[in-house]
């Protein structure tokens, strides 16, 4: 990789990960969303909808079909003998009746309508055998949605749906149709080769809930709403399968990380949960993240940046002024560069440089001016390098070793390179802007994740957090100025024991 690209592909990665819900950097879409706060449901109402439910009483499948078949909301027209509006009509029924998810809703209402599938149970199985759609076999919704699947594919979901819910219902009630899945006990009962996978977040997406409009699913996990639609890097439900399972398993861990670091900044943010929506756009540049008191709004331009993202709708309240972006910055990073290596390919031509047998030589080779300082310069952040590889080994990949390497040689020289601080991707003409700190004018993102560590060590997370969310002053609330803390950190050396999250 030409090393000059190199520095002008990680300028523009940096302006990828995030815009912290400035207005100043908001940057426009034309996907229009309605965000929904009666669909999310905070952890102590799924807890009690869990308890009733596990109060129910038996239901027969017979009740339950006479249930579906008589379910008439006023102001809804029945749809006749049109087959297409029949089967819209009873997945509503047995949804609105039964909170079902999508597959079970659709199952039931075929068996009610005795819409026989066009593909068998063997054609079914041999599809999910084949293994070539990642999150079919747990009957993902995105695979029912035109936008992310072909006709076959949405018809084989469909078959899919029937023959499980037939199966479940042949030998179980409908009390446990509702509650569990049955499909490694469907699969094996049909002979699949397939080793059948459901974890936690199957289990979510399994029971999450959709709308649609204007072009846009709005996808209901949890307490999250995944806004998609309108995008063009997502290309197919796998990918989507992919992106929501592999973020909310990430963005979990993210906040149980942070809870543990910070119990009574997250038993305050728990009295006043935000709703969380991940809106999926198109942008060349960067995600970012829109934040109100009660509300925030990820705008996901790439699946890298999402646990970032998250952190900032976590931590951050309205209108929270960027001077003190670095912590910001620094927090979100923090907490989610450990999942964060596939967006971190820049990170690769700096390691080319670190590696090679004579850093000036290759410098010299490249077309580098100035390759004697240059050198020098590398050679300093190589060793940073090369003793965090050696005190965490293969815990972390190589470009998360050269990123932190790279912020703490900012410490050591307080300084960062030339376009890479906070304050210069902010928009900021001047490095002496009197809208921007010290810190951003001086660290970059990896920078202010060994000075937001050290903050958190020396002041404790939740102090951290909490300056975050409400809008405070440096000095007053640290007794320190940010200049005299960086300068307190480059002295002491304690920027060398600085990492990003580790238990």
């Amino acid at each position: 990789m030409n090393s000059k690209r190199t520095f002008i592909a990680f300028l523009v990665l940096i302006l990828f990960l995030c815009g912290c819900g400035n207005s100043d950097l908001a940057v426009s879409t034309e996907t229009s969303v309605t965000i929904s706060e009666s669909s999310h449901i905070s952890e102590a109402e799924e807890t009690e909808i869990e308890e009733i439910d596990s109060q129910e009483t038996h239901i027969s499948k017979e009740e339950a079909i006479q249930a579906i078949l008589d379910y008439s909301p006023e102001g809804v027209t029945e749809p006749g003998e049109d087959a297409e509006k029949g089967i819209e009509y009873y997945v509503s029924a047995a949804q609105n009746i039964y909170e079902l998810p999508y597959w079970k809703a659709l199952g039931i209402a075929s068996l009610v309508l005795d819409i026989i599938p066009t593909v068998s149970e063997e054609e079914v199985v041999a599809f999910i055998d084949s293994g070539e759609h990642v999150g079919f076999e747990s009957l993902f919704e995105g695979f029912f949605w035109d936008r992310y699947s072909d006709e076959e594919t949405i018809e084989y979901a469909k078959a899919y749906a029937y023959y499980l819910t037939e199966y479940v219902l042949k030998s179980h009630s409908f009390t446990e149709f509702m509650s569990d899945n049955h499909r490694e006990e469907w699969l094996k009962a049909n002979g699949s080769k397939s080793e059948y996978v459901y974890d936690s977040i199957d289990e979510l997406l399994d029971t999450g809930k959709s709308e649609y409009g204007d072009g846009c699913y709005a996808f209901y996990i949890g307490i999250d709403q995944w806004v998609c639609g309108k995008e063009s890097w997502i290309h197919d439900a796998s990918e989507l399968y992919d992106l929501i399972h592999d973020s909310e398993g990430e963005f979990r861990i993210v906040v149980q990380d942070m809870k543990n670091d910070a119990p009574t900044w997250y038993e305050n943010l728990g009295k006043n949960k935000k709703n969380i929506s991940i809106v999926l756009y198109d942008d060349e540049n960067r995600s970012f993240t829109d934040t109100t008191y009660n509300e925030a709004v990820i705008y996901l331009s790439g699946a890298p940046e999402a646990p970032h993202e998250y952190v900032h709708a976590l931590v951050l309240g309205q209108g929270r002024p960027y001077i003190d972006g670095w912590i910001s910055e620094g927090v979100a990073v923090r907490y989610s560069l450990k999942f964060m290596d596939d967006g971190l390919e820049a990170m690769d031509g700096i390691y080319e440089i670190i590696t090679a047998d004579d850093i000036k030589t290759y410098l010299t080779d490249n077309g580098w001016s100035h390759p004697d300082d240059t050198a020098l310069y590398y050679t300093d952040v190589k060793e940073k390098y090369l003793d965090l590889k050696a005190k965490y080994g293969d815990e972390y990949t190589d470009r998360i070793y050269v990123a932190m390497a790279v912020g703490q040689q900012e410490i050591a020289d307080e300084e960062a390179l030339p376009g890479w601080c906070i304050a210069e991707l902010a928009g900021g003409s001047e490095r002496s802007a009197s809208h921007f700190s010290y810190a951003a004018t001086h660290l970059s993102y990896f920078g202010s994740a060994v000075a937001t560590d050290l903050l958190i060590k020396e002041f404790g997370a939740d102090k951290v957090l909490t300056f975050l969310y409400v809008t405070g002053d440096f000095n007053t609330e640290f007794g320190i100025t940010q200049q005299e803390f960086i300068e307190k950190i480059n002295q002491d050396g304690s920027y060398k024991d600085a990492f990003l999250y580790v238990e």
